[in-house]
């Protein structure tokens, strides 16, 4: 989603701004401000690892 909203568009010359409704977030919601970092910092869903990779007790 990234791409298509920010990447393709500055790649075609096009000016690329974020969407209206989360620059409002971002502006008037304090929590909301962590909120990006921390999506990309962690993902949206969690990683799990493999069965071999696991610790066993």
């Amino acid at each position: 989603m990234l791409h298509r909203t920010m990447f393709v568009p500055a790649f075609a010359g096009k000016g690329a701004r974020p969407p209206r409704p989360l620059v409002f977030l971002a502006r008037h919601l304090p929590a909301f401000k962590k909120f990006p970092s921390k999506l990309i910092a962690y993902g949206p869903r969690p990683e799990h690892a493999p069965d071999f990779a696991r610790r066993t007790a």
